[in-house]
């Protein structure tokens, strides 16, 4: 008898069967990558999250050590947290000091240190380091008046405008209005300015405490070479860096301040201070700018009084 045609060939039902499996290892492989792929992803993101919160400790850190010896001075005179050159800053010998020169405690920490009596009070628009500073960043004779003026102007509590026999005009060209009272807000700095190149350069040179003294022992860079010329003011920042700036020292190399009220050749600084520090781990970045105020004889010894944005 002849039974072909009956049921499918033995040949026809391999190839089904390996198609089959083709198909489902595939699949498989597909299903496979997709889980590999997300498990990459979810423990990329577990790493970074580790970072973050590595960077953040570490920042943590940064800031009690900066404040341990800021209320600690005679041990830290004894320290050296150097740092390595980068592509936009200068090494330094890590002496700890409070004018901004960077400090380096740990790998991946980066801080440094201003006090306010080493910057340009915003409530004292007479300060007569105002006006080289302002000329070294490119303010014309009558700018620089302008500004002052607006400086006083915007804060005194009477309506008399700083040129004689004017009245105060109460707002900026761009409308903004003036407090008269201590300036609070960073923002109005700005909008004086009105030059972004020119407030990048001018903010970190200013403060805005009581603090109207100045003293050149704190003072950051820019401010010394403002105050005593390029070479003279490299000088001076050398020798500070070497330690080597009694009040001798300093009066012979400020010449320029004779107003006791407006000048202070004292070891020891205000007691509000400038913080900024960057703490790097691996792909994981913390950036901190706070405003301290020293209060050792309390509890706590510190104040944060403002957190600024890095």
């Amino acid at each position: 008898m002849n039974l072909r045609g009956q049921g499918p060939h033995p040949r026809r039902e391999r190839g089904i069967a390996l198609f089959q499996v083709l198909v489902l290892t595939t699949l498989f492989a597909l299903l496979g990558l997709t889980f590999a792929s997300e498990a990459r992803d979810k423990v990329a993101q577990a790493q970074a999250l580790e970072n973050r919160v590595r960077a953040a400790f570490l920042a943590h850190s940064g800031q009690a050590l900066a404040l341990f010896y800021s209320l600690a001075p005679d041990a830290a005179a004894r320290q050296r947290f150097p740092c390595e050159g980068s592509a936009t800053a200068a090494p330094s010998s890590g002496a700890f000091n409070w004018h901004s020169a960077p400090l380096c405690p740990a790998p991946g920490l980066r801080l440094s240190l201003q006090d306010f009596s080493g910057l340009l009070p915003l409530s004292a628009p007479s300060q007569p380091l105002w006006r080289p500073t302002l000329a070294r960043l490119g303010f014309s004779e009558d700018e620089q008046d302008a500004f002052l003026g607006a400086l006083q102007d915007a804060q005194d509590r009477d309506q008399d405008g700083f040129r004689a026999g004017e009245r105060e005009p109460g707002a900026l060209a761009t409308g903004r209005r003036y407090a008269n009272g201590p300036l609070q807000r960073p923002s109005f700095l700005g909008a004086l300015t009105g030059d972004p190149e020119r407030l990048r350069a001018l903010a970190p040179l200013t403060q805005r405490s009581g603090v109207v003294e100045f003293n050149p022992r704190f003072a950051p860079e820019p401010l010394l070479q403002a105050a005593y010329g390029d070479a003279q003011g490299s000088a001076f920042f050398a020798q500070r860096a070497q330690g080597d700036l009694d009040a001798g020292t300093l009066r012979r190399l400020a010449p320029r301040f004779e107003d006791p009220e407006l000048v202070s050749f004292r070891t020891s600084g205000s007691s509000y201070l400038r913080l900024s520090l960057e703490a790097t781990v691996d792909t994981g970045r913390q950036r901190q700018e706070v405003i301290v105020q020293l209060t050792p004889q309390d509890a706590p010894a510190f104040r944060v009084l403002q957190r600024l944005r890095p």
